[in-house]
Protein backbone atom coordinates (compact mmCIF):
# COMPACT_ATOMS: atom_id res chain seq x y z
CA UNK A 1 0.00 0.00 0.00
CA UNK A 2 1.48 3.28 -1.03
CA UNK A 3 1.32 6.43 0.99
CA UNK A 4 -0.12 9.56 0.52
CA UNK A 5 1.64 12.69 0.19
CA UNK A 6 -0.14 14.24 3.06
CA UNK A 7 0.59 11.38 5.20
CA UNK A 8 3.81 11.38 4.01
CA UNK A 9 4.41 14.75 5.36
CA UNK A 10 3.04 13.97 8.59
CA UNK A 11 5.53 11.46 9.24
CA UNK A 12 8.46 13.20 8.05
CA UNK A 13 7.34 16.29 10.11
CA UNK A 14 6.50 14.96 13.12
CA UNK A 15 9.94 12.35 13.15
CA UNK A 16 12.27 15.67 12.23
CA UNK A 17 10.63 17.60 15.30
CA UNK A 18 11.45 14.83 17.92
CA UNK A 19 15.18 14.26 16.82
CA UNK A 20 14.94 18.61 16.26
CA UNK A 21 14.02 19.21 19.73
CA UNK A 22 16.17 16.07 21.11
CA UNK A 23 19.34 17.70 20.01
CA UNK A 24 18.13 21.83 20.69
CA UNK A 25 17.83 20.71 24.25
CA UNK A 26 21.03 22.48 25.72
CA UNK A 27 19.90 25.80 24.25
CA UNK A 28 17.50 25.68 27.45
CA UNK A 29 20.43 26.85 29.25
CA UNK A 30 20.40 30.02 27.27
CA UNK A 31 17.97 33.13 27.05
CA UNK A 32 15.47 31.93 24.35
CA UNK A 33 12.41 33.03 22.60
CA UNK A 34 10.23 30.55 21.15
CA UNK A 35 7.18 32.79 19.84
CA UNK A 36 5.26 31.31 17.07
CA UNK A 37 4.53 34.79 15.65
CA UNK A 38 5.49 35.08 11.48
CA UNK A 39 7.88 37.74 11.71
CA UNK A 40 9.44 39.64 8.48
CA UNK A 41 13.39 38.82 7.78
CA UNK A 42 15.55 41.01 9.66
CA UNK A 43 13.25 41.80 12.27
CA UNK A 44 14.83 42.72 15.74
CA UNK A 45 13.86 40.97 18.57
CA UNK A 46 14.79 42.98 22.26
CA UNK A 47 16.39 41.01 25.14
CA UNK A 48 16.54 42.51 28.33
CA UNK A 49 17.95 40.73 31.61
CA UNK A 50 19.09 42.02 35.30
CA UNK A 51 22.64 41.39 36.19
CA UNK A 52 22.96 39.35 39.32
CA UNK A 53 23.21 41.83 42.72
CA UNK A 54 21.50 44.41 44.67
CA UNK A 55 22.23 46.83 47.39
CA UNK A 56 21.71 45.87 50.73
CA UNK A 57 20.91 48.59 52.99
CA UNK A 58 20.34 49.25 56.79
CA UNK A 59 17.41 50.73 57.87
CA UNK A 60 17.39 54.51 58.94
CA UNK A 61 14.25 55.93 60.54
CA UNK A 62 15.37 59.51 58.95
CA UNK A 63 15.81 58.26 55.64
CA UNK A 64 13.17 55.72 55.49
CA UNK A 65 13.85 53.25 52.85
CA UNK A 66 16.38 53.62 49.94
CA UNK A 67 15.00 52.10 46.79
CA UNK A 68 17.33 51.43 43.13
CA UNK A 69 16.06 50.59 39.76
CA UNK A 70 17.83 47.35 38.65
CA UNK A 71 20.06 47.86 35.58
CA UNK A 72 18.89 46.36 32.94
CA UNK A 73 20.95 45.39 29.78
CA UNK A 74 18.99 45.33 26.68
CA UNK A 75 20.19 43.98 23.16
CA UNK A 76 18.55 43.77 20.06
CA UNK A 77 18.89 40.53 18.42
CA UNK A 78 17.71 40.98 14.47
CA UNK A 79 15.64 37.49 12.91
CA UNK A 80 18.91 37.03 10.17
CA UNK A 81 19.59 33.60 10.04
CA UNK A 82 17.99 30.90 7.78
CA UNK A 83 18.92 27.10 8.21
CA UNK A 84 17.61 24.33 6.04
CA UNK A 85 17.83 20.51 4.94
CA UNK A 86 15.99 19.88 1.90
CA UNK A 87 15.20 16.18 0.22
CA UNK A 88 12.99 14.85 -2.42
CA UNK A 89 11.38 11.91 -4.23
CA UNK A 90 9.53 11.15 -7.21
CA UNK A 91 5.98 9.83 -7.40
CA UNK A 92 7.42 6.46 -7.82
CA UNK A 93 9.27 6.62 -4.92
CA UNK A 94 6.55 7.90 -2.50
CA UNK A 95 4.60 4.25 -3.60
CA UNK A 96 7.33 2.61 -2.31
CA UNK A 97 8.31 4.28 1.27
CA UNK A 98 6.86 2.63 4.31
CA UNK A 99 6.42 4.46 7.19
CA UNK A 100 9.53 3.11 8.86
CA UNK A 101 11.48 4.67 6.18
CA UNK A 102 9.94 8.29 6.28
CA UNK A 103 9.89 8.17 9.88
CA UNK A 104 14.03 7.60 9.34
CA UNK A 105 14.40 10.40 7.38
CA UNK A 106 12.58 12.57 9.41
CA UNK A 107 14.66 11.57 12.73
CA UNK A 108 17.90 12.29 10.19
CA UNK A 109 17.19 15.94 8.58
CA UNK A 110 15.61 16.72 12.27
CA UNK A 111 18.70 15.69 14.00
CA UNK A 112 21.18 17.47 11.43
CA UNK A 113 19.32 20.47 11.45
CA UNK A 114 19.38 21.03 15.20
CA UNK A 115 22.79 20.25 15.06
CA UNK A 116 23.79 23.00 12.58
CA UNK A 117 21.93 25.67 14.40
CA UNK A 118 23.44 24.97 17.71
CA UNK A 119 27.19 24.88 16.23
CA UNK A 120 26.41 28.52 14.50
CA UNK A 121 24.96 29.81 18.05
CA UNK A 122 27.72 28.20 19.99
CA UNK A 123 30.82 29.70 17.69
CA UNK A 124 29.70 32.92 19.54
CA UNK A 125 31.61 31.12 22.51
CA UNK A 126 35.10 33.24 21.82
CA UNK A 127 37.65 34.89 24.05
CA UNK A 128 36.95 37.96 22.72
CA UNK A 129 33.22 37.58 23.33
CA UNK A 130 33.55 36.21 26.88
CA UNK A 131 36.96 37.14 28.03
CA UNK A 132 39.67 34.34 29.42
CA UNK A 133 39.17 30.75 29.74
CA UNK A 134 38.06 29.94 33.27
CA UNK A 135 39.09 26.51 34.06
CA UNK A 136 41.90 23.98 32.03
CA UNK A 137 41.12 20.57 31.68
CA UNK A 138 42.14 17.36 30.82
CA UNK A 139 39.33 15.73 28.83
CA UNK A 140 40.60 11.91 29.86
CA UNK A 141 40.17 12.94 33.45
CA UNK A 142 37.32 15.20 33.80
CA UNK A 143 35.56 14.09 36.55
CA UNK A 144 33.23 16.01 39.66
CA UNK A 145 35.43 17.58 41.12
CA UNK A 146 36.53 19.40 38.50
CA UNK A 147 32.51 19.79 38.12
CA UNK A 148 32.92 21.09 41.93
CA UNK A 149 36.03 22.81 41.09
CA UNK A 150 34.21 24.86 38.15
CA UNK A 151 30.94 25.30 40.26
CA UNK A 152 33.08 27.82 42.68
CA UNK A 153 33.92 29.46 40.10
CA UNK A 154 30.65 30.34 39.05
CA UNK A 155 29.02 31.36 42.40
CA UNK A 156 32.92 33.14 43.46
CA UNK A 157 31.53 35.15 40.13
CA UNK A 158 28.27 35.82 41.98
CA UNK A 159 26.25 33.66 39.68
CA UNK A 160 22.47 32.54 40.77
CA UNK A 161 22.50 29.11 41.63
CA UNK A 162 19.04 28.93 39.57
CA UNK A 163 19.95 28.14 35.43
CA UNK A 164 23.60 27.79 35.89
CA UNK A 165 23.98 25.07 33.47
CA UNK A 166 27.36 23.23 31.82
CA UNK A 167 27.38 22.03 28.33
CA UNK A 168 30.43 19.18 27.71
CA UNK A 169 31.96 17.70 24.80
CA UNK A 170 32.22 14.27 24.48
CA UNK A 171 35.12 13.35 25.62
CA UNK A 172 34.62 15.34 28.69
CA UNK A 173 31.32 14.26 29.46
CA UNK A 174 32.32 9.89 29.05
CA UNK A 175 34.68 10.66 31.45
CA UNK A 176 32.10 11.91 34.06
CA UNK A 177 30.13 9.70 33.59
CA UNK A 178 32.60 6.88 34.50
CA UNK A 179 33.49 8.85 37.82
CA UNK A 180 32.12 6.68 40.94
CA UNK A 181 30.31 9.51 41.81
CA UNK A 182 28.28 9.75 38.69
CA UNK A 183 27.94 6.91 37.41
CA UNK A 184 25.61 4.65 39.43
CA UNK A 185 22.21 6.02 38.67
CA UNK A 186 21.59 5.71 42.12
CA UNK A 187 24.10 8.77 42.91
CA UNK A 188 21.76 11.66 40.56
CA UNK A 189 18.51 9.68 41.18
CA UNK A 190 18.20 8.76 37.38
CA UNK A 191 19.49 7.30 34.11
CA UNK A 192 19.44 10.54 32.23
CA UNK A 193 23.14 10.32 31.87
CA UNK A 194 23.18 7.32 30.02
CA UNK A 195 19.66 7.50 28.15
CA UNK A 196 19.55 10.80 27.48
CA UNK A 197 22.78 12.76 27.16
CA UNK A 198 21.99 15.46 30.65
CA UNK A 199 23.47 14.81 34.19
CA UNK A 200 20.75 16.37 36.28
CA UNK A 201 21.31 18.56 39.44
CA UNK A 202 25.24 17.45 40.48
CA UNK A 203 27.00 19.97 42.25
CA UNK A 204 25.67 24.15 41.93
CA UNK A 205 24.55 22.76 38.33
CA UNK A 206 20.92 22.28 37.49
CA UNK A 207 21.99 19.82 34.23
CA UNK A 208 24.68 19.01 32.55
CA UNK A 209 24.53 18.58 28.57
CA UNK A 210 26.61 16.40 26.62
CA UNK A 211 27.08 17.84 22.91
CA UNK A 212 28.81 16.67 19.70
CA UNK A 213 29.23 20.12 18.49
CA UNK A 214 30.71 22.42 20.73
CA UNK A 215 33.06 24.46 18.07
CA UNK A 216 36.52 24.27 18.87
CA UNK A 217 36.67 27.92 17.80
CA UNK A 218 40.71 27.75 17.19
CA UNK A 219 40.72 28.23 21.17
CA UNK A 220 40.80 24.56 22.19
CA UNK A 221 37.06 24.58 23.63
CA UNK A 222 35.84 21.58 25.76
CA UNK A 223 32.99 22.88 26.85
CA UNK A 224 31.33 26.04 29.04
CA UNK A 225 29.43 26.64 32.41
CA UNK A 226 26.49 29.03 31.73
CA UNK A 227 23.48 31.26 32.73
CA UNK A 228 20.91 31.96 30.81
CA UNK A 229 22.21 35.48 30.22
CA UNK A 230 25.09 34.72 28.48
CA UNK A 231 23.70 34.29 25.19
CA UNK A 232 20.28 35.42 23.54
CA UNK A 233 18.60 33.18 20.99
CA UNK A 234 15.45 34.17 19.08
CA UNK A 235 13.56 31.89 16.55
CA UNK A 236 10.20 33.04 14.78
CA UNK A 237 8.61 31.30 11.30
CA UNK A 238 8.57 33.55 8.42
CA UNK A 239 5.61 33.13 5.88
CA UNK A 240 6.13 32.54 2.39
CA UNK A 241 5.02 35.11 -0.09
CA UNK A 242 1.09 34.39 -0.06
CA UNK A 243 1.59 34.77 -4.08
CA UNK A 244 3.68 31.49 -4.15
CA UNK A 245 2.67 28.92 -6.30
CA UNK A 246 2.25 25.64 -5.84
CA UNK A 247 3.68 25.74 -2.13
CA UNK A 248 2.55 24.43 0.93
CA UNK A 249 4.03 25.52 4.24
CA UNK A 250 3.33 23.66 7.85
CA UNK A 251 4.40 24.67 11.01
CA UNK A 252 4.64 22.48 13.86
CA UNK A 253 4.80 23.20 17.86
CA UNK A 254 6.55 21.14 20.37
CA UNK A 255 5.09 20.78 23.82
CA UNK A 256 8.37 20.17 25.17
CA UNK A 257 10.30 23.65 23.72
CA UNK A 258 7.90 25.70 21.86
CA UNK A 259 10.46 25.45 18.77
CA UNK A 260 8.41 26.29 15.43
CA UNK A 261 10.16 24.48 12.61
CA UNK A 262 8.62 25.51 9.16
CA UNK A 263 8.33 22.47 6.66
CA UNK A 264 7.53 23.75 2.86
CA UNK A 265 6.91 21.46 0.32
CA UNK A 266 5.70 21.81 -3.43
CA UNK A 267 5.46 19.41 -6.58
CA UNK A 268 7.67 19.82 -9.63
CA UNK A 269 4.93 18.64 -12.62
CA UNK A 270 8.27 18.60 -14.95
CA UNK A 271 10.17 15.38 -12.85
CA UNK A 272 6.84 14.32 -11.06
CA UNK A 273 8.85 14.68 -8.10
CA UNK A 274 8.16 15.97 -4.39
CA UNK A 275 10.64 18.76 -3.26
CA UNK A 276 10.11 19.26 0.63
CA UNK A 277 12.35 21.60 2.76
CA UNK A 278 12.71 21.91 6.94
CA UNK A 279 14.01 25.14 7.39
CA UNK A 280 14.36 27.10 11.24
CA UNK A 281 14.89 31.44 11.22
CA UNK A 282 16.31 32.59 14.06
CA UNK A 283 18.76 35.29 15.50
CA UNK A 284 21.41 35.26 18.06
CA UNK A 285 23.52 37.41 20.13
CA UNK A 286 25.91 37.83 22.76
CA UNK A 287 24.60 38.67 25.81
CA UNK A 288 26.07 39.14 29.43
CA UNK A 289 29.90 38.40 28.77
CA UNK A 290 30.01 37.19 32.49
CA UNK A 291 27.34 34.84 32.22
CA UNK A 292 30.19 32.27 30.84
CA UNK A 293 33.24 30.50 31.69
CA UNK A 294 35.07 29.19 29.27
CA UNK A 295 36.64 25.27 29.59
CA UNK A 296 39.39 24.58 27.50
CA UNK A 297 42.21 21.76 27.16
CA UNK A 298 45.85 22.70 27.45
CA UNK A 299 48.82 22.18 29.23
CA UNK A 300 47.49 22.08 32.88
CA UNK A 301 44.25 21.47 34.77
CA UNK A 302 42.19 23.60 37.14
CA UNK A 303 41.59 26.55 37.82
CA UNK A 304 43.14 29.28 35.81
Amino acid sequence: MSLSASLAIDIVSQAALKAFNAAIAPLKAFSTDFSADAVQVGKKILFTWTPAGATVNDYNAQNGYVTEAPTQLPKELPIDKNKYVGFEYTDDQLATLSMMKLDDIGKQYGAALAEAVIADIWSLITAANYGAAAYDADPADFDSDDVLDIGKVCTDAKWPKAGRNMILNPDCYVALCKDPAVKTASAFGGTEAIRQGVIPALGTFENIFESTVIPANAENLLGFAVNTEAIGVAFRAIQPDATAQMVMNYQVFSDESGMTIAFKEWYDTKFKTTRRVLEVNYGKCVGNPAGIKRIVGQAGQGVI
